[in-house]
């Protein structure tokens, strides 16, 4: 059983279907995107079926497939499909995971539910200055909080790698769940497991949620806030600024695409996104985070008269954005 699992062609199939698992995949589609013949996926997909690993459905004259993540054996070959992944880091990455997991889980005891790398170094995609994007869910967010701070603190300085933690409780990640949150989609899309109860990987039994129209008019109400207090900062203190400036005009991106049915990227990816649709806002997108990098990083000096200037274009292009929403 296990030779003919694990040839080259099996192996190609399995992990097309535990890199996805809370997605269906008509035959000619399991094909293309494991490079591998029609006959032989399917001859796969029957063996595969027959010891409980991968479950079909039904629909019209099509059948569609997706790993049983419910069945032990499958279980076993997404753990073993994710310990891939994980190896398979660059070596400073896996190192400064490996060493914040340790930290905090001897400073959280069982606390800590699920600990999750996603973002541009979970995809492969890690450039000299990507971040580590963090998902942490807890029995104690609060608590959680503080301890992912500390023991990132100390890792942060000694790999030269800016960390983004997202810590929620468990209501608070189903929640976030249910409303479509595009930060959790691309977790679920992306994430490496470094920790996990099972609590997370319920989640990847499911299908992907969808934005839900509630949550994209948050998301407008939220950029909106932020625009406001923007003209007193910058009459104070210009630096100040920037921040909700830099959120404002994301997040102005983030709806255009939302309302699009596109799931945003990071935000390396967003400018590119966004662009495809709107050429001159994903460039202000872009010109925004330098601004707020020469400042964060090289102490660079902002002037108000920048930093209303860019406004007023955010402003432009968030109206714009709602209009498409409002549109759809």
């Amino acid at each position: 059983m296990l030779n003919e699992l694990f040839s080259s062609s099996g192996v190609d199939i399995l992990r097309v279907l535990c890199m996805a698992p809370y997605k269906e995949f008509y035959l000619r589609e399991l094909a293309k995107e494991s490079k591998t013949s029609p006959a032989h996926t399917s001859r796969m997909l029957n063996n595969l079926m027959k010891h409980n690993i991968v479950k079909k459905r039904k629909a019209g004259r099509q059948d569609f497939y997706r790993i049983d993540l419910e069945k032990q054996l499958a279980a076993y070959i997404f753990n073993l499909f994710h310990l891939e992944r994980r190896l398979s880091l660059p070596a400073e990455f896996r190192a400064a995971m490996e060493e914040f997991c340790t930290r905090l889980k001897e400073k959280s005891g069982k606390d800590i539910i699920s600990i999750i790398l996603f973002g541009s170094v979970a995809k492969g995609k890690a450039g000299s200055e990507s971040d580590l994007d963090i998902l942490v869910i807890s029995k104690k967010p609060e608590k959680t909080k503080d301890l992912t701070r500390d023991a990132l603190q100390d890792i942060s300085w000694f790999y030269g790698r800016q960390v983004e933690d997202h810590v929620h409780s468990m209501e608070g990640f189903d929640s976030r769940y249910k409303e479509g949150n595009d930060l959790i989609i691309n977790v679920l899309r992306d994430g490496i497991v470094f920790h996990d109860s099972g609590f997370y990987v319920d989640y990847l039994k499911k299908e992907l949620p969808s934005p839900s129209r509630e949550y994209i008019r948050g998301t407008i109400d939220f950029a909106r806030g932020k625009l406001r207090g923007i003209d007193d900062l910058s009459e104070k203190y210009p630096g100040t600024a920037i921040m909700p400036l830099r959120i404002a005009v994301r997040d102005a991106g983030r709806i255009l695409l939302l309302s699009k049915g596109i799931i945003p990227g990071s935000r390396h990816d967003l400018p590119k996104q966004v662009s495809r649709f709107d050429r001159k806002n994903g460039n202000l997108i872009k010109k925004v985070n330098r601004m707020f990098e020469s400042y964060e990083k090289e102490g660079k000096e902002l002037k108000k008269e920048d930093i209303l200037k860019y406004r007023n274009q955010a402003e432009k292009f968030l109206k714009k954005s709602i209009e498409v929403f409002e549109s759809g």
